[in-house]
């Protein structure tokens, strides 16, 4: 009694890109919530983490959230400050073959006398996953309205792939491989390429390019962030225990989804890499 805690999902059959940026944008919630939901905006901070937001839900239930994380095409974190309700929300997001599973989860705590009373007869949670259900149906009608302005743009969804330029593409190949734990792959009659999760580094040398190319390849000019899960103190025994000078770090920096911890290091032809973990929020 005096919680409200759920967690509940649709599939959208949308890019998580188009389903990301209208759940984000929080100005338009008017536009898809239940009627019976209403928004008014304290404070819009361009950045998004910030805006600040009084729901009334009803003629009686009334609280103030916060946005306080996003992870672009991942999570939208809302913490609820004050009001009937004190707690936090997420919605989660899952790119799938078919589009954007989407989730809200929710975790609260009553912050009102009466509403603790009448708890004891209703159930909060059973009633609230009614209500996003509901929500769910208005935001796949809305998605479908506003496809237009999404495919009518060019936006770009993620890398496939960077080239670089090397001395030696065997030396290389051996550094990643050894180091980074990148797979090597040989296409296309002998090139090379270094594989990682769905990216892949394809690999040129000077004078043998393959064009279309670069204005200016060269080796040594390419400045790069990779991100992996394994954890900071043993990416540095690692990169200790191969032999691989450390030229800074571990330092705090700002990667594309939020604070990130990384170490870097320099590969044979003194391109800079990066590596990191993000920090969780």
């Amino acid at each position: 009694m005096g919680e409200l805690k759920t967690s509940d999902t649709r599939q959208f059959n949308y890019p998580v890109d188009h389903v990301f940026r209208t759940v984000m944008d929080i100005a338009s919630y008017h536009k898809w919530w239940p009627r019976e939901i209403s928004f008014e905006l304290e404070y819009l901070d361009p950045a998004v983490i910030g805006t600040i937001v009084d729901v009334h839900n009803g003629m009686f239930v009334r609280w103030k959230a916060r946005v306080s994380a996003i992870k672009s095409n991942r999570l939208l974190a809302i913490d609820y400050m004050e009001g009937d309700w004190i707690g936090k929300t997420y919605w989660r997001f899952e790119e799938t073959q078919g589009g954007t599973l989407l989730s809200f989860d929710i975790d609260l705590e009553i912050n009102r006398v009466w509403l603790k009373a009448v708890s004891r007869f209703i159930s909060f949670s059973r009633f609230h996953s009614r209500q996003i259900q509901k929500v769910f149906s208005n935001l796949e009608k809305y998605l479908a309205s506003e496809e237009s302005t999404y495919t009518d743009e060019l936006k770009i969804s993620h890398f496939e792939h960077i080239v670089l330029t090397v001395a030696d593409i065997e030396r290389t190949c051996n550094f990643y491989h050894n180091v980074l734990k990148m797979e090597i792959l040989t296409f296309d009659g002998g090139r090379k390429a270094l594989k990682f999760g769905r990216q892949k580094i394809n690999l040129h040398t000077p004078g043998g390019e393959f064009t279309p190319k670069a204005k200016n390849p060269v080796p040594g000019s390419a400045d790069i962030c990779l991100v992996t899960y394994l954890n900071m103190d043993a990416v540095m025994r690692e990169l200790k225990s191969g032999g691989v000078a450390i030229e800074e770090g571990p330092v705090e920096k700002s990667g594309a989804d939020g604070k990130i911890i990384s170490v870097y290091i320099h590969d044979p032809d003194g391109n800079l890499i990066e590596i990191s973990n993000h920090l969780k929020t």
